[in-house]
């Protein structure tokens, strides 16, 4: 069959008037082949463009004779194909420079195929890629997840100090504000600047003061320790801490504040010029109010600020704290 495809009659066969030379070594294919009457199938790339029955299963049988016909992987060589392709696309997920996750995903596919098309015409096997494709999707929908939230999580950091930047901030402390307000707790900001830091830069330079913050920033990261508090860079050398303490007593803030001040001093950041060394230091202002109808987030600000500023009025290195009217008028009561 096949190049030499012969057609004889059955009925000369059986009765013995073809040469039995011209059957040797043949397999013998019996059907209906007569136009009239044969069943046809249509058969792409044939001029006629149908085939009947027997035809199509005797080329079928001298294809596989031959090697001629794809079979599907098995076994160990499917794993190890599949595997392959696999590694393929996925160096083209991770890798790929396209900003695109679907164009990845597009490319990642159109090379897992023609790979695979390689494959079957040079070896004859077929390696099925569907089920690849479908973990192509999956494997960059998690990459785009990831992408998002990385994107997300990046959004709301200080690149240089890992704090929370101040649009992080805003939104945490409106959270806590509704929450204090709702359990009449009071909640405490404090506002802290970096002494003289314009010269610590001009005499360390500005690698030495960005690694300076960077330790301020683990400092002052290592003292927010519950869940309402946080710790944020501002700007520049300026930076926030909002604090839910446990106790609300305001000795017990002011305490905690002058902790941070001594421990940022103890951290032993110095600087020097020609004639003394200078040690890196930071005044603290700190404020607190029960959030709620009497009081506003602006308040709450503006008193940390302006005790801040009276912490720098009366030397820098130290802390200040400002309590609101209703506090201290309580306090002297008591």
């Amino acid at each position: 069959m096949g190049q030499e495809q012969q057609v004889y009659s059955f009925t000369d066969v059986v009765e013995g008037m073809i040469d039995s030379e011209k059957l040797a070594g043949k397999t013998l294919f019996v059907g209906i082949t007569a136009a009239a009457i044969r069943r046809t199938f249509s058969i792409p790339d044939m001029a006629s463009g149908v085939m009947s029955g027997v035809e199509i299963h005797a080329n079928t049988f001298n294809a596989l004779e031959k090697n001629l016909i794809a079979t599907n992987a098995q076994g160990l060589l499917h794993l190890v194909g599949l595997t392959l392709l696999a590694v393929a696309g996925g160096l083209i997920l991770l890798f790929s420079r396209s900003q695109c996750m679907l164009c990845r995903l597009l490319v990642a596919v159109t090379v897992t195929t023609v790979l695979s098309l390689l494959v079957m015409l040079v070896s004859g096997v077929l390696l099925p890629v569907v089920p690849l494709w479908l973990s192509l999707v999956i494997v960059s929908y998690l990459l785009a997840r990831r992408h998002i939230g990385s994107l997300q999580k990046n959004s709301t950091r200080d690149p240089l100090t890992g704090l929370c930047n101040r649009r992080a901030f805003e939104e945490h402390f409106q959270n806590m504000w509704r929450l204090n307000s709702r359990h009449k707790r009071m909640l405490f900001l404090m506002m802290i600047d970096v002494d003289h830091f314009k010269r610590f830069n001009d005499l360390m330079g500005h690698l030495k003061g960005d690694a300076a913050l960077k330790e301020i920033g683990r400092y002052l990261q290592s003292k927010a320790r519950r869940a309402g508090d946080m710790a944020c860079r501002i700007g520049g050398e300026e930076f926030v801490v909002l604090l839910d303490m446990d106790k609300q007593e305001p000795r017990d803030v002011e305490a905690y504040a002058q902790q941070i001040v001594k421990g940022i001093r103890d951290l032993g950041i110095d600087c020097h010029d020609e004639t003394r060394q200078y040690r890196l230091t930071v005044s603290l202002g700190c404020a607190g109010v029960v959030p709620g109808p009497g009081h506003t987030r602006d308040e709450l600000f503006n008193m940390a600020d302006k005790a801040l500023y009276q912490a720098k009025a009366a030397g820098r290195n130290q802390m200040s704290c400002g309590w609101p009217d209703e506090l201290l008028s309580a306090g002297n009561a008591g």
